[in-house]
């Protein structure tokens, strides 16, 4: 379940980031602006996002991370219905800043998530990938060996010691 909400937060999220890149074109024929001005659009919400991550983080620490990011999409939303009822293209702009910062919640707030989710399951798989890892970086060396006429189980051992002595 929590895989499933960071996914969709996010898929949410970076869609509401971006959906207005499509509608450009309309936003400045609308407001009467150039094209390239209209563009700031997008930019002014990645900056918001990019500013905001951090301090959405220690905020998620001192409050929780759910309730935290429940605020952030909310009030994600909310800027982005007031950035479409905007008169002029700064008005939306900065609104569009602030939409950015709110869902600098959800980036943030994910990461954190995916990372307290990967150090406990990292005890279980970090052995099954060193495994896979030393078995086929050892295979070579011991196939070669076995090439040779050495006996498989042999073959093996002396690889493994070498490349401990080596390393």
């Amino acid at each position: 379940r929590l895989l499933l909400g960071l996914f969709l937060a996010g898929v949410a999220t970076f869609a509401q980031l971006y959906s207005p890149q499509g509608l450009l074109p309309l936003v400045s024929a609308d407001l009467g602006v150039p094209a390239h001005e209209a563009a700031l659009l997008v930019s002014a919400a990645t900056l918001g996002l990019a500013v905001s991550v951090v301090p959405w983080s220690l905020a998620g620490d001192r409050w929780g991370r759910r309730p935290v990011m429940v605020v952030s999409l909310a009030g994600a939303s909310a800027l982005a219905v007031a950035s479409g009822l905007a008169p002029s293209l700064e008005a939306m702009m900065v609104l569009r800043l602030f939409e950015g910062m709110a869902h600098g919640g959800v980036a943030g707030l994910a990461v954190a998530l995916l990372m307290w989710l990967l150090s406990k399951v990292w005890v279980g798989v970090f052995p099954v990938i060193l495994a896979l890892i030393v078995t086929t970086v050892l295979w070579p060396p011991t196939s070669w060996l076995r090439s040779r006429g050495v006996p498989p189980a042999l073959a093996a051992v002396l690889v493994l010691l070498t490349s401990l002595a080596v390393f």
